[in-house]
């Protein structure tokens, strides 16, 4: 009897040892410690890359994600207070009775009144807020009701860390409240991590930390990347001359008007702009012009293009651009940087009758081996031919004349497309 009952107990324990094996080969580590740090940020979209996708809004203020006006392959969020007040916010699932630390940049635009950080429950208005500290030496930020109310006025980004504890919550929402219709900030880089883990850090802003890179100089992007101004118009089209690539057009306004875009460069070192140029024909100058990112000081050297006729001159340290004869050219600006770690490259239209087309920026470290912009579909590679099977409809083809051409399903078989010409 003693016998049998130890072979039964001996094998209910390698039944049991066994099952737990097969639960621990068949699990994920991250299961069986699911109380571990990880260190990622609890907020989606911080960075507002996506817009106010994760974010909800409330009230008559004005929330809306721009182009960074000191940063153009960058965005950030742009707030003004509504005559009723108004607020945005964001829920994050945390932990109960555990401290966090909620980090922000903001830039203020010198209006006065007050924006305060809030952070209560999922479900109630009770302030959860600790402390609130910023990176500037004057003590701007201050706890008003156990709020943050943060009052900067002097127009440069600072970063902001606001520390609460979660007590008995599972949800919270980190509220930013305008309390003035006159109050105007800019606002990036949302994170929230619990003390004790390691943030992940927002993903870095394109172009803003790597030497001479350009955003999408070639187009094929829209204008993504560049910020314009004044009444000239500015868009990408299909290039007449090859409908599979895109070009800028660009056509003077009333009162002027130019594009731009900021980039990151070394100090005191030699650069080199180019980019390819076709004059449609009116009179007047278009200037190209580089100079740093605060002010209107042109550091351009030298300008020259691949015509034989010297078409481009220098006026008061800007390349005015006279081409008229309707071809394509290749314009070369070379530059210093001086004491700048950002420039921008500008395009002004100084004539409103001035139209010209734009291609393939490029900026180079004189030395250094320029990238080339991608090749233009079709454009000097032996039996390419662009979108043959018609699928992206007549992408890659020129039409003229009266006829009909249209990509439609193919009536023998659905999944693919064809394309149906009638004459004109």
């Amino acid at each position: 009897m003693r016998k049998v009952f130890s072979k039964v107990l001996l094998s209910k324990v390698t039944v049991f040892l066994l099952t737990v094996l097969l639960v621990c080969t068949t699990l994920p580590l991250a299961g069986l410690f699911a109380g571990a740090d990880t260190n990622t940020d609890l907020l989606v979209n911080g960075d507002f890359e996506d817009g106010t996708t994760g974010f909800s809004t409330s009230g008559t203020a004005k929330f809306e994600v721009i182009v960074d006006p000191d940063n153009a392959s960058n965005h950030i969020l742009h707030v003004v207070g509504g005559a009723s007040g108004g607020g945005y916010h964001q829920a994050v699932t945390v932990e109960k009775n555990t401290d966090y630390v909620f980090k922000f940049r903001m830039k203020d635009l010198g209006n006065t009144g007050s924006t305060r950080m809030c952070v209560h429950p999922g479900d109630a208005w009770t302030h959860l807020v600790t402390s609130v500290t910023d990176d500037s030496d004057q003590a701007y930020s201050n706890l008003y009701q156990e709020t943050a109310a943060v009052a900067t006025y002097n127009k440069t980004w600072q970063t902001f860390t606001v520390k609460f504890n979660s007590k008995d919550n599972t949800t919270v929402k980190l509220w930013h409240n305008m309390w003035a219709s006159n109050r105007e900030v800019y606002m990036d880089d949302w994170t929230l991590t619990k003390v004790g883990s390691t943030p992940t850090p927002p993903p870095s802003d394109p172009g803003s930390g790597t030497e001479g890179v350009l955003v999408n100089g070639d187009f094929e992007n829209g204008t993504n990347g560049f910020t314009t101004s004044g009444t000239a118009k500015f868009e990408v089209i299909a290039d007449p001359d090859n409908a599979a690539n895109h070009i800028l057009h660009v056509a003077g306004g009333a009162s002027g008007g130019g594009y731009h875009q900021l980039v990151a460069v070394a100090k005191n070192t030699d650069y080199v702009w180019t980019f390819r140029m076709k004059d449609l024909g009116n009179t007047g100058t278009t200037r190209i012009c580089v100079h740093p990112a605060s002010n209107w000081s042109s550091i351009i050297k030298s300008a020259t293009e691949d015509s034989t006729q010297a078409y481009s001159s220098m006026i008061d340290g800007t390349a005015a651009v006279a081409t008229y004869d309707k071809t394509w050219q290749t314009f070369t600006i070379k530059f210093n940087s001086g004491e700048n770690t950002s420039v921008k490259l500008w395009h002004n239209m100084w004539a409103s009758n001035r139209e010209v087309y734009m291609d393939d920026w490029t900026l180079t470290k004189v030395g250094s081996t320029p990238t080339p912009p991608p090749a233009d579909p079709g454009s000097g590679t032996e039996g390419v031919l662009v979108n043959g099977d018609f699928e992206n409809g007549t992408t890659g083809f020129s039409t003229s004349s009266t006829a009909k051409f249209e990509v439609i399903a193919d009536p023998d078989n659905a999944a693919n497309h064809i394309l149906h010409v009638v004459g004109g």
